[in-house]
């Protein structure tokens, strides 16, 4: 397969996005959604396309942010989407279009944030071995910073899934069930600005970095559009906790937020009912 690369623009972002909502390595964080996102945070979003005969068949989400005083820039890479034909191609594609446009982006360093197992295979998801092989080859280093990634198969029934908790979080499950906790997901515009709202005040309460005044204008379109998907538990009329998770191809936990009524005399466990009806939530659609 031969192919080519290039920066894909604004008339070309329904193409993109619906490669990536079908992609297995495919992230709300990416979409053209996010790109007011990103520029909150200090950076750019730029979309390389892989293309054979002029068909759009992969790509890659290359974020950019500008080294103060100085000409350059660092480029990273969010997601790199390789062709299910011809992965092994593709990748190798892909990299090289990268480090190519990245320098015509004024990058003096590329870094990698894709998932890349070292030794565990995942079932279901076979792309691995051809993009480790792919990065293996090409001038890219391993940096000191590895951070760790919890993965769960979400391929199992119920028992099996709660099986994989530690006991007292297994115990946090069966007794917030079993007390009225119900977990639900959230589609209103007024329910991510709550959970932004909450977000807030539980930042203050924890310590944690704040989230951006305008956090919420920049997820709202990626929730629009099923890109992020809000979960809350609630029990006894009232939300407790609320989770965001980035839901296309392999969910993933973006945020959480924590209710005042979670730590009220005869609240319930929430958090663990939460994660675990969002497992069987994302299994129960194909995940």
């Amino acid at each position: 397969m031969v192919y080519e690369t290039k920066l894909l623009d604004v008339a070309q972002a329904d193409d993109w996005d619906g490669l990536v909502s079908a992609h297995p390595f495919g992230r709300g964080l990416v979409t053209s959604c996010s790109r007011r996102h990103w520029e909150l945070n200090g950076w750019s979003l730029h979309v390389v396309g892989l293309f054979a005969d002029k068909v759009l068949r992969g790509g890659s989400a290359m974020v950019i942010k500008r080294i103060p005083r100085t000409p350059w820039s660092l480029a990273r890479v969010e997601a790199l989407l390789m062709d299910a034909g011809d992965r092994s191609g593709s990748a190798v594609a892909l990299l090289k279009g990268l480090e190519r446009h990245a320098r015509a982006l004024g990058a003096a360093e590329i870094e990698l944030r894709v998932p890349i197992p070292e030794s565990v295979p995942i079932d279901g998801v076979d792309y691995y071995p051809e993009l480790r092989d792919a990065v293996a080859g090409s001038s890219y280093e391993m940096g000191t910073f590895r951070p760790a990634t919890y993965l769960v198969s979400l391929d199992a029934d119920d028992e099996a899934l709660l099986g994989g908790y530690g006991s007292k979080c297994r115990r946090d499950v069966r007794k917030g069930l079993r007390e009225g906790v119900a977990v639900e997901e959230m589609r209103k515009t007024e329910d991510i600005r709550l959970f932004f709202e909450a977000r807030g005040r539980m930042a203050e309460r924890k310590g944690l970095d704040h989230l951006s005044a305008s956090a919420f204008e920049t997820f709202l379109p990626m929730f629009e559009r099923g890109y992020v998907r809000l979960f809350a538990a609630m029990h006894a009329g009232r939300t407790c906790n609320m989770a965001l998770v980035d839901g296309l191809g392999m969910p993933r936990y973006t945020l959480g937020a924590s209710m005042a009524a979670a730590f009220e005399k005869g609240t319930p466990p929430t958090g663990q009912p939460l994660h675990y009806e969002i497992m069987r939530w994302f299994r129960d659609r194909g995940a």
